[in-house]
């Protein structure tokens, strides 16, 4: 009924335009009286929640009025609960975590329980549709082709920091009071990415498997980014509720950023939408054509300079860690985006240009010049110990181009028709693929020489680890003094900005690169009280670099451990004074 005594408002809003129901965009006409809230009851207009409100008498309300208002709410309600349906795929993850501790690496710090998102993939029975590849390794550890794995297993994708360090998981579907137990199958922490797999049901009862009465959503071609602005929907369980959440916005920006969770830089969507806690690991729709452009990762929180920002792993990344995770499961040196290992400086300085012999013009090549357009080529400033180029190229050496791909001089090429950092071709490559590059060498006396190499990609291991999951801290304790690797979950026992961490270790973190055989830089970390150190404290001794044993060089915790051993097995050998004793040498950082 509608009282007819008082003046009322109609309201009215129409959101978007009509793209189809299983496209998930609501297309709907709102109808509603309130009373008029003008000031001092005059009448006149007003704004509804956002929304353009139109005065109307009471006598405009007619009972036809009335019905059509009715009408219009049940029709948006019918397509609200069909765009649920749509994203039932999405489900909500219980994870129960627990982390290491860092600083006393022998236990662990307390369990914790939080809530993340995730989306069906793969039923189980049904074959991973992707028109893509499979992979696994053959005899010589190349990539092959080859069946997929987990049959019997449905598939969620999630982000790898919901799962990370995860000793319990459970899946819960929108609809459902019931949670399926789960576990983590495959992770890939520099990507923050992850797979979850819920057994089929057969348990001998009659009751259905609830994940097969739902359609798995479909992840965009690996070959695919999103143009700007294109319409999106961010779907999960963020804080503030139980229920599916769905938030729209566009894509407003695709570049390389800086993943969070692993310290990594890598491809990633920048769109409007909200993105909470607990959205995370949910899927990035397009709202048009109902397929998943990304996976929420993360988003910019209690930050004044930065507001409506959140980020997604984009899907061409999703598709490259699926194609090989279903074959290959938790293989992380296959599953790892490889990168070349080198140093850059930008050639966008004309005077460093010239100084290394390149020229603008072909006209004006002088002696020892070599012709290079302006916006071309990168300096290499350094080359790590192991990595995809070590040998083949050389501090000083100009790259030119990858795979036939111009390098420009701002380090990007052009990949799936966007200028991109060069490390995102890389990126789409696996560990053990083989990609050509040409580069300029000169040795200062007869100009620059064209060189082409072919580079078999590794995965990067840098001489400080970055962030570390689902491992165990390796640690040693000799006569009370703990001796562990320097890391970044190591410094991060000082904060997450690190201002108040050790200059010299941080020094490590940020500038340190594996040379000279330096593998890892071995910290005295803590002095626990026992005789054998009695008059060592930290106010002149810890958290120092370790630098030899008894005159041996240190370059990994391994050889650490073993420069103990040796000393040890040389007292007991043949025990004397000399070797009784063992000297270890140690220095503020290098």
């Amino acid at each position: 009924s509608v009282c007819r005594r008082e003046p009322a408002m109609l309201c009215r809003s129409a959101r978007g335009t009509a793209l189809g129901r299983r496209a998930g965009r609501v297309h709907s006409v709102r109808w509603c009286l309130q009373r008029q809230s003008a000031p001092g009851g005059a009448p006149g207009g007003a704004h509804c929640g956002g929304l353009a409100c139109l005065p109307a008498s009471a006598e405009a309300a007619t009972s036809v009025d009335v019905a059509e208002a009715v009408t219009a709410s049940v029709i948006e309600i019918e397509e609200i609960d069909d765009l649920e349906q749509r994203y039932g795929a999405v489900v909500k993850l219980h994870v129960t975590s627990q982390r290491p501790d860092w600083l006393n690496p022998w236990q662990k710090r307390t369990a914790e329980r939080s809530i993340g998102s995730g989306v069906l993939i793969k039923q189980a029975g049904k074959a991973w549709d992707d028109s893509g590849f499979r992979l696994t390794k053959d005899e010589s550890g190349k990539p092959t082709a080859n069946e997929q794995g987990f049959p019997d297993d449905h598939i969620f994708l999630t982000a790898a920091h919901v799962v990370a360090d995860c000793t319990f998981v459970e899946v819960q579907m929108s609809n459902m009071t019931e949670r399926h137990r789960g576990r983590v199958i495959s992770v890939l922490h520099q990507a923050d990415l992850a797979l979850v797999a819920v057994r089929r049901k057969d348990d001998g009862t009659e009751e259905p498997d609830a994940f097969m009465n739902v359609e798995p959503l479909t992840i965009a071609p690996r070959d695919y980014l999103p143009p700007l602005r294109t319409p999106i929907h961010v779907v999960g369980f963020p804080v503030g509720g139980d229920e599916l959440s769905v938030t729209e916005g566009v894509v407003s920006r695709v570049e390389v950023q800086t993943y969070s969770h692993g310290t990594s830089r890598a491809l990633a969507l920048t769109v409007d939408a909200a993105i909470n806690s607990g959205n995370s690991g949910g899927p990035l729709i397009d709202v048009i054509t109902g397929t998943i452009l990304g996976v929420a990762f993360q988003s910019y929180a209690g930050t004044s300079y930065a507001e409506n920002q959140g980020h997604a792993v984009p899907s061409s990344l999703c598709q490259r860690f699926v194609n090989a995770a279903l074959c290959l499961g938790n293989d992380e040196s296959m599953l790892a985006m490889p990168v070349l290992g080198v140093s850059l400086q930008l050639l966008q300085n004309n005077s460093l240009r010239t100084m290394i012999g390149l020229t603008k013009s072909p006209k004006d090549v002088g002696k020892n010049e070599t012709y290079l357009p302006g916006n071309v080529g990168v300096l290499v400033a350094d080359v790590e110990q192991g990595s995809s180029v070590d040998e083949l190229v050389r501090p000083g050496d100009i790259l030119v181009e990858l795979d036939g791909l111009p390098i420009a001089s701002d380090s990007s090429v052009s990949y799936m028709d966007k200028k991109l950092e060069m490390v995102t071709y890389l990126h789409g490559k696996y560990a053990g693929d083989v990609v050509k590059v040409k580069l300029l060498r000169g040795d200062g006396q007869a100009g620059l020489e064209e060189k082409t190499f072919d580079i078999e990609l590794k995965r990067h291991v840098p001489l400080v680890q970055r962030s570390q999951y689902d491992v165990k801290p390796s640690f040693v304790i000799y006569g009370g003094l703990l001796f562990q690797p320097l890391s970044l979950d190591f410094l991060h026992c000082w904060g997450r900005d690190l201002k108040d961490a050790p200059a010299g270790l941080q020094q490590e973190f940020f500038y340190g690169v594996r040379r000279g055989g330096r593998e890892e830089i071995v910290v005295l970390s803590q002095i626990l009280s026992d005789e054998a150190n009695t008059g060592y404290t930290f106010d002149s001794i810890g958290l120092e670099v370790v630098q030899a044993v008894n005159g041996v060089d240190v370059y990994s915790m391994s050889g650490f451990v073993e420069c103990m051993d040796n000393a040890y097995q040389a007292y007991v050998d043949a025990p004397s004074r000399d070797t009784r004793f063992v000297r270890v040498e140690l220095a503020r950082g290098s």
